[in-house]
């Protein structure tokens, strides 16, 4: 490269050469070909590799040894991909130790032979996870402690006989969620209502003879679904309302007989979402006015006679494109009252036909793969832990500011989660208000529920019930359930199978 041939001309001596060909390599594996042959040493292949694993490809045969791979898996990031480039004949006892220390969910990838307790105990102190790679005579209480205290979910790996009341503690001190995972000899009423207090969604996994009415306030107070698994005779209109005063949505899973105008109008006022589960009874022009004001996206599913000027004005204002939906009679009206010029109008019908179908045409196929995408991250993390997230970001796209790559490095490094909200909201309001704002905002905010689901660690089930939610049902793809009330009922119930 012209630039690494000039500074090498303007060196003083060899050694300042050397120097110069060491960062070159280091950086980047594919300037050694124009790095001079007299200066190709055992130093600079090793240091090159230390860099990067994948510049192992750049070495000549006759350096490539056993010092070598092991020092590329020592310093790589992502020693699993690094395993990649080392031949079977350099995989030893020593370098699989490295890569275990490193990463203990590639234990995977260490052949029986070459585990030992010793690798294993390293592997899950690593990343608990590791423990389903254990053989099982190598599962010891103290390597089940180890794995439980780094990854609760590790209790699920746990032989029965090794379940101990403290390994099941640590578990759902961990996530309450591994309740799941505790013999039901082993739940008490205190370890219930840990678990409880830590996630509200592991009251579904607490036996019905210790649900109390303490505990499913408990429950109810984190997370809205948690009232899907109190018992009936807990239901009271009071705990009801109080739950959808604060989880909206949560209005699916109140019984009919006590839905009342009050809980319909409370639920919306803080859900937009909740107007979906409201009984046609209760639905008047109030109530849809309300879900508009939070959400403009609603407009579109407002029944004919409830729509009204006003409600035309509320959609209007929050989505310019709306615009095109509001009646010839009423355009003059709303356009003074939003600022919105008639030109708008114009706009939207050239585009509509045109842009408004090509969008169509490809929506379906984006939020699919995006869905699929964010659902795998959300396996990883709950298996794995979210820093097992580190190696799937692109640098690139986090540096162009891609919301999708962005929010999980966000999430990643840590950030807490009204920052990346924060974050993701911005970004939703100023890319997202051009003439296809409708399906860019639904793409944007499918990715900060996923993102958001993940750095919280909700498993993948409610990662993708909470996404899929938000897509309309008419542009739903195949692959995921149009009904999401259907689809999360038909998870729950091949779950408890």
């Amino acid at each position: 490269m012209i630039r690494l041939e000039h500074k090498l001309a303007k060196a003083k001596n060899d050694a300042e050469k050397a120097q110069i060909c060491l960062e070159a390599v280091k950086r980047n594996g594919w300037l050694l070909k124009y790095v001079p042959e007299e200066f190709k040493t055992a130093e600079l292949y090793l240091e090159m590799v230390k860099g990067d694993s994948w510049n192992l490809k750049f070495v000549p045969e006759e350096f490539k040894t056993a010092e070598l791979y092991l020092e590329a898996v020592k310093n790589d990031r992502d020693v699993s991909d690094a395993l990649k480039y080392v031949p079977e004949e350099f995989k030893t006892a020593e370098l699989y130790l490295e890569v275990v220390k490193k990463n203990g969910y590639c234990l995977q990838e260490v052949p029986e032979k070459f585990k030992t307790p010793e690798l294993c105990l390293e592997a899950v102190k690593e990343n608990g996870v590791a423990i389903q790679f254990v053989p099982e005579e190598f599962k010891t209480a103290q390597l089940c402690l180890e794995a439980v205290k780094r990854n609760g979910w590790s209790l699920k790996e746990v032989p029965e006989a090794l379940k101990t009341a403290e390994l099941c503690l640590e578990a759902v001190k961990l996530d309450g969620r591994n309740l799941e995972c505790v013999p039901k000899n082993l739940k008490t009423e205190e370890l219930c209502k840990i678990a409880v207090k830590e996630d509200g969604f592991a009251l579904e996994y607490v036996p019905e003879n210790l649900k109390t009415e303490e505990l499913c306030k408990i429950a109810v107070k984190q997370t809205g679904y948690a009232l899907d698994n109190v018992p009936e005779k807990f239901k009271t209109a009071q705990l009801c309302l109080e739950t959808v005063k604060k989880h909206g949505y949560a209005l699916e899973y109140v019984p009919e007989s006590l839905i009342t105008a009050e809980m319909c109008l409370e639920a919306v006022k803080n859900h937009s979402e909740a107007i979906e589960y409201i009984p046609e009874e209760f639905q008047t022009t109030e109530l849809w006015l309300e879900a508009v004001k939070k959400d403009g996206w609603y407009f579109k599913d407002v029944p004919e006679e409830f729509k009204t000027v006003d409600m035309y004005i509320e959609a209007v204002k929050q989505e310019n494109w709306m615009f095109m939906l509001v009646p010839e009679s009423l355009k003059e009206q709303v356009a003074t009252a939003t600022g919105v010029q008639q030109g708008t109008a114009i706009l939207h019908s050239k585009y509509e036909s045109v842009l408004e179908k090509a969008v169509k045409e490809t929506f379906k196929e984006e939020v699919e793969l995006i869905c699929l995408k964010l659902i795998k991250f959300s396996e990883i993390a709950r298996r794995c832990g979210i820093l097992a997230l580190e190696d799937k970001i692109d640098p690139e796209k986090v540096s162009e500011r891609d919301i999708l790559e962005t929010g999980i490095s966000l999430a990643v490094d840590g950030t807490e989660r009204a920052e990346i909200k924060n974050y993701l909201d911005s970004w939703i309001e100023a890319n997202c208000n051009n003439s296809v704002a409708y399906y860019e905002k639904i793409l944007a905010s499918i990715i900060k529920t996923g993102v958001l689901c993940i750095q919280e660690g909700y498993n993948p089930t409610i990662t993708e019930y909470k996404m899929t939610v938000l897509i309309p049902r008419e542009l739903t793809p195949d692959s995921l359930m149009p009904s999401s009330e259907k689809y999360f009922r038909k998870i729950k119930q091949e779950a408890g199978k």
